[in-house]
Order: C-alpha cells, then structure tokens, then sequence
C-alpha cells in the first residue's frame, strides 16, 4: 500500500513539526506502508532570500519565478533539508533504513516563469524499485528537461503526477493547520480532483493536532 505524502513547508521549514512526523511514518513504514516524501519549500525559500536581501521572485498562484539567485538559493535549501531528512529516516530500531532521492521527475521550462517548469512523467519504475526493497522514496520539486536544465516544479504537480504514476493508495497533504476564513490556505483544489478521479485517495492532515498519523488509515 503506497502513500505519496506533501510535506508543507510549514512543516518543513520547523523541525519541532517536521522529526515527530517523519517519526511517525518511520513507525508505519515498519508494519509494510510504502511511503513516497515531497517536503515543500516555499517558506524556507521566503526565509533565505529576505535574509539575503534578495528578491522573492513573482508568484502566481502556487508558481514561483525563478531567477538565477532564487534557483541558487531553492537548489542549496533542498539538498540541505533532504539531508535532514534521510538523518532522521535512516535509521528503525538501529536497523539502517534506505531514503534514496533522484532525478524521477521529466520537466518542460514554463514560458515566463523563468526555471518554472511543469511536470511531464514521473519514473514511476524506478520509484517502485525503491518501494519494493522497503526504502523511504524523498522526492524533490526539481525536474530535469531534455535540454538538461533544473527546474523548479509546482509542489502539488510533482505530488499528484507522482501519485498518479504509482497508482497510489492516498496522497496526503500534511499541512500546518493554518486557516482562513475556515478554510485550509493552499488547498490544492485542482490536484485534488485529479487525483481523485484517477482513484487516488485523497486526506489532509493538521500536523498540529496529536495522532496525526491515524489519518494515514482512514477509509476514503
């Protein structure tokens, strides 16, 4: 049973909410949940580039332009934060726990947007490989395109086109419970639908609230 899970960055970006959930899924990968990780990083990309005084860049929507700085910024935070990551996951009863990562996202450059770019395949097969010998898949917003640029991808693109590709049993959206006008900001309506329409579960989960993890067993 295969769950791909969106990592806000919310989540993320604070490790007192980002460890005691990847404790949680490190528990459930050990009674034979297969578990596929896309944390986000628009908050910890906001954070550095106001630090550096540089520009964040133009948003529409959930697409982010991507200057050559904001690229330069967005690649160092990512490959530090899957990092942190893999530290955390690689290890289950002092047993060491694959978390490979890899270049299993294709991408095409959106015009005006800069390295924006859409998600056109995932490798599912290769990412399966992975789930078959019981590792923790990371899945970066970086997709790679023919003409051998890095481009960075729509969070809930990569998480939907990946749930898509591995016929998942759910994809979950672990959030930070923030909310306006009662509602979840940045709920991936769009996605979502996709999703569902293929037969993908869909769940939230406020990282906040204790026994988040019980979500993951919910029926749809």
């Amino acid at each position: 049973m295969t769950f791909v899970v969106v990592i806000g960055s919310g989540i993320a970006s604070i490790p007192t909410l980002l460890e005691p959930l990847l404790e949680d899924i490190s528990v459930l990968r050990s009674f034979g949940l297969k578990f596929v990780l896309i944390p986000g990083l628009d908050q910890i990309i906001n954070t550095r580039m106001m630090q550096r005084g540089l520009n964040l860049g133009r948003k529409a929507g959930q697409l982010r332009t991507m200057d050559d700085d904001c690229l330069k910024v967005t690649m160092q935070e990512a490959g530090k934060l899957s990092l942190e990551i893999q530290a955390i996951l690689s290890f289950s009863d002092d047993i060491l726990v694959g978390v490979p990562t890899g270049n299993y996202v294709a991408a095409l450059r959106m015009k005006d947007y800069g390295a924006t770019g859409k998600v056109i395949q995932v490798d599912g097969d290769a990412i399966g490989n992975h789930l078959k010998d019981h590792n923790i898949v990371l899945v970066s917003q970086f997709g790679f395109s023919p003409s051998k640029e890095v481009l960075y991808c729509d969070l809930y693109d990569v998480a939907t086109s990946c749930a898509l590709a591995l016929a998942a049993k759910k994809l979950i959206n672990v959030l930070d419970g923030t909310l306006l006008d009662g509602r979840l900001v940045n709920l991936p309506i769009h996605q979502s639908y996709t999703a569902l329409s293929a037969g993908v579960g869909v769940n939230l989960i406020d990282c906040s609230v204790k026994g988040a993890k019980l979500t993951f067993f919910q029926r749809d």
